[in-house]
């Protein structure tokens, strides 16, 4: 690049190109310069390999690494190995989860880690999943490959880019008991996040899943990340672990089987491959810009050129490989990387060893290459799979690492299990030949390569390396530190071996880059070994000394070893190797004096061994200093050895209980227990799955297990050969109501007998939730049963109907989409026919015939004697049962019957027959009279709804109302504007409570001693708490957002209201919370008309409701404040309510409207009583999406888009490139105009009316008329209340609140069929650190209340996670994990549909998560319905029951340290042990910085509640941060004890000198 800049001036200088085109040509040279991309560091670890030096020795001799599964991690399985019915559901089968001889490939030591390196404290480190916990070491281990250990990346703009397969699990979170921790620990996002937690990372953290290609997307995506300058460098990787053994493809059946080999070996591109072989791993790159890599002297492994990824789209199969998409992916990476294809030497291929996928491959970059060239066998190709099998997340990585290596070693290493090339494959006339052994790389400028991955998501991805050529350096060797250190002194020993193996194959090092890469890339802990060497020989001995002599001090060759831990000033017991933190801070001094004089060239042997000596001790070196001016580089060592130990929680306990209760046990097939007998009606109990009933197992319409129609009349029968004995009978009137449906799982029933005079009315119906306390019950079919009195009819003449008819031929499809039915339906032989009549005949196989000991109507012949025929001429419609007027029993159905069927009417939804059912000589068995079958429209009408709502609602059923009073303490009273305030003022002061009243102005004053003025700035509340500090305040009357003007006309108002609402109430909790001005403050909040509570309001204003959000945050963050809530009307009297919040439960909200007394209850939404209403989109107008480019919003716009010649809008904050292909927005945009649509982009922050308004006003004078819009704008947030910014707070508001209120002023003169508000499930019972996002969401859901009042259709749906995108994925929280259970992209899509055709105005969808909701304690927070309740009950004593017994820390197991025996305060010792239960530490330093100890936020929460339970409202959550160890806290709980026994005295001294006690008081 230097030559061609030079080549260009001297071009311009001779006058040959002119100035302004030889500028252009260097500022495109210079583009191209930033666009390259290094890799600087790069860890791994696959089958048969621990690292990467293990790798790649595997990949230069030809090893097959496929191993056999690991018998000790079976054990780990038993769980669900020793479970059928769990077993059933997570391996899809009754074969236990076992190793066998098939091989694969498997990672060593998933059980293993070093939770002490990363500060994790052990108790979190058992629940951590095992991918967490690999991804954290590879990790780290890339960082310290890239010379970026210890300290040197936190801080930094870094992101982290992980692809993983979420097709495979490790089923953690099922094998180990339920504990907090799992939580985090399980978090599929977090992944990535971890990692940006542990360092303090501020670039962005992803994980995302493509199947297969998921890791190279991941480098993509870093990629174009780092040229987008959203991070400055970025770690990218994939993984891929699993808990079970992989099967060959010959013993697997599930969808993965036909890909799957059938032997040991992959045999990519050969003639005998049988197909892939999955396997695990991980693999980790560290990519940084290559002119920041030269400028800061990183080792440089190669360097990316270019990139691409795309999709399939519509190929033969949403698995199968599509060439031209392939080719295209080909040609976009060469395009992005600026080279000519020709160039390229070799590709690592995706090369799964496929029949179908390996042919597809070679033509498709056969017919790329061709495009460029027509040269023959000019690049290589080859697999790294045929080593270590397909890693499907990291495999893309794998194969990058490969050519890496290649690169570096300047070899192409062959590939094994290679003979003869598949005979679809042309090597010979094609540009690719077959490396099938290793060769020279041998080019005469750089080497260059490409990497690709093929997702079965159909998502490709190829990434075009080329070689660096380091330079060539002579170095001149000078006397030397060098320094390891590590955080056990196993782990130090380790890394010195590691060191000393490395040396003895390495030989190219100089020893100024080996020292500079040790000593500044590598962090500083507690265990230190410090060598001084004057040569690389003496440092290779000195290492080999250690490794062959263990670590000591030997002053006569210069090693020196010890240990130090940083302790407090404070400490009293020193213990060896400690150090105070004066004493370090003093020897740290030292080291910077010394490394200033060898700076200055000083080189004397004593300077350097004393920095040895204080570095050993404990002091920090700033290498960096010492290094600034010296020509030295990175270069690649061994990395931290990890000093693991076992890490795996508690074995869950996953006995299954049956669901029935106790009763009379009935020896019956289908009856269970007799629950209810009595003179007129019996009622009996009957589960139902398709585990135990074949004619469940094999019945399946639109996909669901459900009991047949068919097999209502043998269970008939069964239950009245109780009755009435074994005589024909007779079924009058049997009705279809519902189906019944069991899913794969169980459904208990009750059949209901009720005993008339002459005939038994049978009914089977069933609940969800059967045993609580109003349960709805649904019934699913009933028949009157009558002992059959007539003579059977005489046989039929089957030869001569046989001879009069016409023969069919038979075709009967059960695999498809709404039929689904198993081999016992498949017996049908002969069908005959003429216009009015059917004849068939059914045999069910022999093999099959042990059914007939129980069933005497077979369901499957008698459905395939009625339906099938019934239907034969209906083929484009599903008809299921309606009703049998008549059945007549009079004989068993047996091996082979015949049916005859008689048409006798028909309209447009049913058709009614006719049958005779008899024996295979004629013989009747059953004659069946007007049997009716029903068309089926729509698949809910078959298996109802698949969509589940809930929703909060205000319930009038407040029964008791009782009443409390104030407890000592005055009042800060914030003021309304409709005088409200002044009853409570006048109330309080006259029982001689002290009222301070505060309303607004345009600068903070002190009015006089009760009454103030703010400005409505945090700093006027800050001013306020301060000046009221020790006024003895403990209750807080917030009634300030009940202005004059509460109906927003004006965005002025939308801002006087913010200022005296919602923002007054953050800003007066958060003031609060720091000044700590009250122990246990009581905030009374008071909000008028703030939702729909009667269910007919007329007047709600949305912006009050918001200010309920502070509060439910302000529960979960600090438990010692208690917050009383209630919505009130005019007709209230404002005292009377706060008597009743006093006597109401702290954690519950009221309203209050025409007298009547509302508490919020949670409840399944009733969908029974709602109509449909279809919407249709327009071709004309518009329809527009906030957030359009989102994760919801791209979703949204593509459901729409779907109807195709739609015009759609979308609307995002930033302003982007249309004509930049590789950004993701740009690529939403062309998917969307492919499919027909008018797209528009425009960019707007929701929340600023001028650049809305701006927008809207183009969009109409483009459109015309708004027709919708899609409110998806938001940011989720973060962060406890007392260090929220208000900034913060704020920019998540904006979006939501004021976003929303502009959108409807600005189509308030549209025909606008739908305003929809993405709102979220924390409005619920909020959540910490959610203030802000609660309280914006609150706000959508009563504004779309108040807009529907107004006759405007509005929906606001409160989401659960989206488990593929939206802010929890972003966040990379575990949508697993909350209170509701998560939606699919495909699943939320179903739900708006649903809830715009019903006109479902507010709702949460989505199953409640009953584990969740128990841990959350929501019955605590929330009224919830008996349903509810019911399942929580029983979910609670299960996990009651899993962990009882469960071994825990015992306190007598913690252990204190940090003071002499005997020193200790009791609170110091309360404390340590309450630290350690919590931490699962079992010894404690009180000295130890919180920090230290591995505690982060929800740990934090966790000590607190334990402290509080201790020491009752003595401190809150934020004293934890502030005094961060055990010491510091135990000290300032001991202050504040002795202080309030000293008020206590002072104050009883107080009223004796005044006469209010008298000595008899005192004692």
């Amino acid at each position: 690049m230097k030559d061609i800049k030079q080549y260009i001036l001297n071009e311009i200088a001779n006058r040959r190109l002119s100035k302004d085109d030889g500028k252009e040509l260097l500022l495109s040279l210079d583009k191209t310069e930033d666009r390259d991309i290094a890799i600087i560091g790069i860890a791994c670890e696959y089958s048969n390999c621990k690292n990467k030096y293990e790798f790649f020795e595997n990949i230069e001799k030809g090893i097959n690494c496929l191993r056999t599964f690991d018998p000790t991690r079976v054990d780990y399985l038993a769980p669900i190995n020793d479970n059928p019915q769990i077993l059933k559901f997570f391996s899809g089968g009754e074969t236990q989860m076992l190793s066998s001889s098939f091989k694969s490939g498997y990672i060593d030591n998933v059980d293993k880690f070093d939770a002490k390196f990363f500060g994790i404290p052990p108790r979190e480190a058992e629940y951590m999943d095992p991918i967490q916990r690999k991804y954290l070491e590879v990790s780290m281990e890339a960082l310290e490959d890239a010379g970026y250990g210890g300290e040197k990346i936190r801080n930094t703009n870094t992101g982290v880019y992980v692809g993983r397969d979420n097709t495979c699990p490790t089923f953690y979170r099922y094998l180990v008991q339920d504990d907090p921790m799992i939580y985090t620990g399980t978090w599929e996002g977090i992944l990535a996040s971890r990692i940006s937690y542990i360092y303090n990372l501020r670039g962005p953290a992803m994980v995302m899943d493509t199947a297969c290609s998921s890791g190279l997307v991941a480098l993509h995506t870093a990629i174009h990340a780092i040229r987008n300058k959203e991070c400055s460098m970025a770690m990218a990787g994939g993984i891929a672990l699993g808990s079970a053994p992989q099967r060959s493809g010959a013993d697997s059946d599930d969808v993965l089987a036909n890909v799957q080999a059938t032997q040991n070996e992959v045999r990519s591109f050969d003639k005998d491959s049988s197909g892939t072989i999955f396997g695990e791993g991980v693999g980790v790159v560290v990519l940084k810009p290559l002119k920041d890599a030269l400028r800061d002297r990183d080792h440089i492994y190669a360097v990316v050129k270019g990139s691409a990824i795309n999709n399939d789209g519509a190929s033969n199969g949403i698995t199968a490989p599509n060439p031209e998409a392939q080719m295209e992916v080909y040609v976009k990476a060469w395009e992005d990387a600026k080279i000519d294809p020709a160039t390229i030497d070799y590709i690592e291929a995706h090369g799964t060893g496929t029949k179908l996928g390996d042919p597809i491959e070679i033509k498709s970059l056969a017919n790329a290459f061709e495009q460029y060239t027509d040269k023959k066998q000019f690049c290589g190709i080859g697999t790294v799979k045929t080593n270590i099998g397909h890693t499907v997340a990291a495999s893309g990585v794998a194969g990058l690492l490969k050519v890496v290596h290649c690169m570096n070693d300047k070899k192409l290493y062959g590939n094994i299990n290679f003979s003869i090339p598949n005979p679809h494959i042309d090597f010979i006339s094609g540009p690719l030949y077959m490396v099938d052994s290793t060769r020279d790389w041998v080019k005469d400028g750089k080497r260059r390569a490409a990497v690709s991955a093929f997702g079965f998501s159909g998502t490709n991805a190829h990434v075009v390396l080329e070689e660096y050529v380091h330079p060539v350096r002579d170095m001149e060797e000078n006397p030397q530190l060098f320094t390891i250190s590590a955080k056990t002194n196993t782990a130090l020993q380790n890394t010195i071996n590691a060191y000393t193996d490395f040396f003895k194959h390495t030989n190219d090092l100089n020893l100024n880059d080996i020292c500079y890469t040790a000593n500044e890339g590598r962090g500083q802990y507690e265990y230190r070994v410090a060598l001084f060497v004057n040569s690389k020989e003496e440092l290779i001995e000195k290492l080999a000394y250690i490794t062959d002599n263990g670590l000591e001090t030997n002053d006569e060759l210069g090693i020196i070893y010890g240990s130090n831990k940083v302790i407090s000033d404070k400490k009293e017991k020193v213990g060896v190797g400690e150090i105070t933190s004066t004493m370090k801070r003093e020897l740290t001094d030292r080291n910077d004096e010394i490394i200033n004089l060898l700076v200055k060239g000083r080189t004397e042997k004593n300077l350097l061994l004393e920095l040895a000596d204080n570095y050993v001790k404990g002091a920090t070196i700033n290498w960096s200093i010492y290094y600034a001016d010296l020509d030295v580089l990175k270069v690649s060592l061994p990395p931290y050895q990890f000093d693991r130990t076992l890490y795996w929680g508690e074995e869950r306990d996953v006995t299954v209980e049956s669901s029935v209760v106790a009763g009379k046990k009935i020896d019956d097939y289908y009856l269970d227990k007799l629950l209810l007998s009595s003179v007129n009606q019996d009622v009996y109990s009957a589960v139902f799955s398709p585990e135990r009933y074949w004619f469940v197992d094999e019945h399946k319409i639109f996909g669901k297990n459900m009991i047949p129609g068919a097999a209502y009349p043998d269970m008939f029968r069964h239950v009245a050969r109780m009755y009435y004995g074994d005589v024909p009978l007779e079924f009058r009137e049997m009705i279809f109501y519902t189906p019944l449906i069991t899913g794969e799982g169980e459904r208990e029933a009750q059949v209901i007998v009720q005993k008339e005079t002459d005939y038994l009315k049978i009914m089977v119906v069933s609940a969800d939730d059967p045993y609580t306390e109003n349960p709805e019950w649904i019934t699913h079919v009933e028949s009157r049963v009558y002992v059959n009195q007539d003579a059977e009819p005489k046989a039929l003449d089957v030869s001569g109907l046989e001879n009069s008819m016409h023969k069919e031929s038979i075709s009967f499809k059960f695999s498809e989409k709404a039929v689904g039915f198993g081999e016992r339906w498949n017996n049908v032989r002969e069908l005959y026919t003429d216009d009015e009549h059917i004849l068939g005949t059914m045999e069910l196989d022999e093999a099959l015939h042990d059914d007939f000991k129980e069933s005497d109507i077979h369901a499957a012949m008698l459905d395939m004697a009625i339906n099938a025929f019934g239907s034969f001429s209906l083929k484009n419609a599903l008809y299921l049962p309606f009703v049998y007027k008549s059945i007549k029993y009079y004989k068993p159905i047996r091996g082979k019957i015949l049916s005859y069927a008689t048409k006798v009417g028909e309209n447009r939804q049913t058709h009614t027959y006719n049958y005779l059912i008899t024996d295979e000589n004629g013989e009747v068995c059953l004659e069946i009279t007007e049997y009716t079958m029903k068309k089926i429209n729509r698949v809910e009408d078959v298996i109802g709804s698949k969509n589940v709502f809930n929703a909060v609602r205000w319930v009038n059923n407040i029964s008791d109302i009782k009443k409390g009073h104030l407890l000592d303490g005055n009042i800060l009273l914030f003021k309304d504007e409709l005088g409200k305030f002044e009853k409570i003022a006048t109330r309080f002061r006259n029982v001689e409570r002290k009222v301070y009243e505060v309303s607004f102005g345009t600068e903070y004053k002190k009015l006089d001693e009760f009454s103030y003025e703010i400005d409505g700035t945090e700093e006027s509340y800050l001013q306020l708490m301060h000046d009221l500090s020790g006024k003895n305040i403990n209750y807080f009357m917030h009634l300030s957002s009940m202005t004059k003007c509460q109906t927003e006309e004006t965005m002025e108002q939308v801002e006087y209201n913010n200022v005296r609402g919602l923002n007054s109430m953050f800003l007066m909790v958060k003031a609060l919370l720091n000044s700590k001005i009250s122990k246990n403050p009581t905030i009374f909040c008071f909000v008028q008309n703030a939702d729909d509570v009667s269910g007919k309001d007329t007047v709600i204003y949305p912006q009050n409701n918001a200010i309920g959000g502070v509060l439910k945050a302000v529960y979960h963050e600090y438990p010692n404040v208690v917050s009383k809530y209630a919505d009130i009307d005019d007709s209230v009297d404002i005292n009377q309510i706060i008597d009743v919040l006093l006597g109401f439960e702290d954690t519950k909200r009221l309203a209050v409207r025409d007298g009547n007394y509302y508490e919020e209850q949670l409840a399944k939404f009733s969908m029974s009583e709602l109509s449909e209403e279809e919407i249709v989109y327009r071709q004309d107008g518009a329809y527009v999406i906030t957030g359009g480019t989102g994760g919801m919003g791209s979703v949204f716009a593509k459901y729409i888009g779907t109807n195709g010649n739609i015009n759609i809008c979308l609307l995002g904050t930033k302003a982007i490139d249309l004509n930049d292909a590789s950004n993701e927005k740009v690529q939403l945009i062309n998917e969307l105009e492919e499919m027909g649509n008018n797209v528009s982009y425009y960019s707007a922050d929701a929340g600023n009316y001028e650049q809305m308004k701006k927008v809207f006003d183009s969009i109409h004078e483009t459109y015309g008329n708004i027709n919708a819009v899609f409110h998806c704008a938001g940011i989720p947030g973060n962060g406890y209340i007392i260090n929220k910014d208000q900034s913060v707070f704020q920019s998540v508001i904006t979006p939501k609140r004021e976003g929303t209120w502009i959108i409807d002023k600005l189509t308030e003169n549209d025909d606008m069929q739908l305003l929809y508000l993405a709102s979220s499930m924390t409005t619920v019972i909020g959540a910490p650190g959610n203030s802000d996002y609660c309280a914006a969401n609150l706000y959508l859901d009563s504004f779309a209340k108040s807009r529907v009042v107004k006759g405007k259709k509005t929906i606001s749906l409160n989401w659960p996670g989206w488990s593929e995108v939206g802010m929890a994925t972003g966040e990379d929280l575990d949508v697993n994990m909350g209170l509701f259970a998560p939606v699919s992209n495909q699943k939320a899509l179903l739900i708006l549909e649903e809830a715009i055709k019903k006109n479902i105005v507010h709702a949460v969808p989505g199953e409640i998560n009953v584990v969740s909701a128990i841990k959350m304690g929501l019955a605590g927070i929330l009224n919830v319905s008996a349903k509810i309740k019911h399942l929580m009950d029983l979910e609670e004593k299960k996990m009651q029951r899993e962990s009882a017994g469960n071994a825990q820390l015992s306190t007598n197991d913690i252990t204190i340290d940090g003071k002499n025996e005997g020193n200790y305060s009791v609170t110091e010792i309360t404390l340590g042990k309450i630290f350690g239960m919590v931490l699962g530490i079992n010894n404690i330093d009180i000295y130890d910085h919180i920090s230290d100890l591995g505690a982060d936020s929800i740990i934090i929460t966790q000590i607190y509640k334990v402290i509080d339970q201790q020491y009752k409202g003595m401190i809150d959550i934020s004293d934890i941060f502030l005094y961060n160890s055990v010491a510091e806290l135990a000290e300032y709980i001991d202050k504040k004890m002795t202080k309030d026994e000293t008020d206590d005295l002072d104050a009883v001294a107080e009223k004796l000198l005044t006469g209010e006690f008298g000595i008899e008081d005192i004692v």
